[in-house]
């Protein structure tokens, strides 16, 4: 006989849909899905995706997945995240996570802009101005 022995936990990353332009320090949200690819249902809360190591700060509530996502079905995670306050270009990826264990690899990072309010550094009057109330 041959055959291959199914991992318990192996979750797979298929796609996203995550904004690439956002304003600092706002809430947004994105999704993602992932396939489960073990034979353990991902059926409770402690299937999470969190903020993968070395990308931007992009933390906040941990993507979870409901309803239950059973062998070689994907599932769909939709993340509350929230953009850094300092303007810049990020990298944001996400780690599958089960009690605190990394399992698979993470998502495909997606590089946003975070853009602040314009500022104004400097205003100087080039040309007077005279105004008559009437």
């Amino acid at each position: 006989a041959t055959g291959y022995v199914r991992p318990q936990i192996l979750p797979v990353f298929v796609s996203q849909s995550v904004p690439t332009d956002v304003r600092a320090g706002m809430g947004f949200s994105a999704s993602q899905v992932w396939r489960n690819n073990g034979y353990t249902s991902w059926s409770d809360g402690s299937f999470q995706l969190v903020q993968a190591s070395g990308s931007g700060g992009f933390g906040s509530t941990p993507g979870t997945f409901s309803p239950a996502v059973t062998q070689d079905q994907s599932g769909t995670s939709t993340l509350s995240l929230g953009a850094p306050s300092t303007p810049d270009s990020y990298s944001c990826s996400r780690q599958f996570v089960r009690n605190g264990a990394n399992f698979g690899s993470p998502s495909t990072p997606v590089n946003i802009k975070v853009w602040g309010d314009p500022i104004c550094s400097a205003l100087s009057v080039n040309k007077p101005y005279l105004y008559e109330l009437g």
